[in-house]
């Protein structure tokens, strides 16, 4: 840290607190939220800012369910992905930064289980999406959940691929046959690529647009998603003692062969396909 930083942090311990409503908690100390908290703890981890008393807060207001919520112990009981999210990466860089805990690391596992139960985005009564703008990504987060944050999270905090699911060479395919549409569009179409990243396939005030790089991102999101907590049907089989032989012969040979051979020409056409559209992206 160069020595102007380590000056501005010094100053920001030393005078800015959250204001006479809140006690005039020195900043490095947090508020009442475990939203902005969890988010405090993350930016003290950065700056080398320690701060074990707002560590221990946010651990005693963690909920049964293993997440957290800045509106408990009031209106609601339940756990809050917004809040559980920010808590979990404030909790985890506190870890990278001043070394892991038993106690900490129990609650990140804990918080990681109730994200993993629901799939990331799913109620567990009725495994429906919670809010489909989850599946829609930006930057900066702030408090706001969604989808590629909680995957991001869970790279940086080592969870197992095998634990959010595996690579299955269909759902692959179909994501590379969407992509492949998207290069096709951009280079044999008149449609206009705007320097924000839009197509427009239409003039007009009735423009239909499609946002190519949240489109990606979404293909991204739902293939590691659509495997959250589960394993692919042929895994299951197998772990059952159902995987006979009998019944894996009972596919037909052109099937089977028709399967190879379009296998065979999506891994011929996915460099290409990927080469294209990111050669157009801005």
């Amino acid at each position: 840290m160069s020595a102007r930083t380590r000056t501005a942090i010094d100053l920001v311990r030393r005078n800015v607190t959250w204001g006479a409503g809140f006690g005039d908690s020195p900043f490095f100390e947090g508020e009442v939220e475990p939203c902005i908290n969890g988010r405090v703890v993350a930016l003290g981890a950065y700056f080398g800012e320690r701060s074990d008393r707002l560590v221990d807060r946010l651990l005693s207001e963690q909920l049964m369910e293993g997440g957290w919520n800045c509106e408990a112990p009031g209106s609601s009981l339940r756990s809050s992905f917004h809040t559980t999210i920010c808590v979990l990466e404030g909790l985890l860089a506190f870890e990278e930064a001043f070394g892991a805990t038993s106690l900490v690391t129990d609650a990140r596992r804990r918080a990681e289980e109730y994200l993993l139960e629901r799939r990331l985005l799913r109620r567990l009564s009725t495994g429906d999406i919670i809010k489909p703008e989850w599946t829609r990504f930006a930057f900066p987060t702030l408090w706001h959940y969604d989808l590629l944050r909680a995957l991001d999270y869970l790279r940086a905090a080592g969870v197992r691929a095998g634990t959010v699911g595996v690579a299955n060479r269909w759902i692959t395919l179909r994501a590379l046959r969407v992509l492949d549409w998207c290069a096709r569009t951009e280079r044999f179409s008149h449609r206009r690529r705007t320097p924000s990243g839009y197509l427009y396939c239409h003039g007009g005030h009735d423009a239909k647009r499609i946002d190519i790089r949240s489109m990606v991102h979404v293909i991204a999101g739902c293939l590691l998603w659509s495997h959250i907590g589960r394993r692919t049907q042929g895994d299951a089989r197998r772990k059952s003692g159902v995987w006979r032989p009998e019944v894996r012969h009972a596919v037909t040979k052109e099937r089977r062969v028709g399967a190879r051979r379009e296998s065979l020409r999506a891994r011929r056409e996915s460099v290409g396909v990927r080469r294209e559209f990111f050669r157009a992206r801005p």
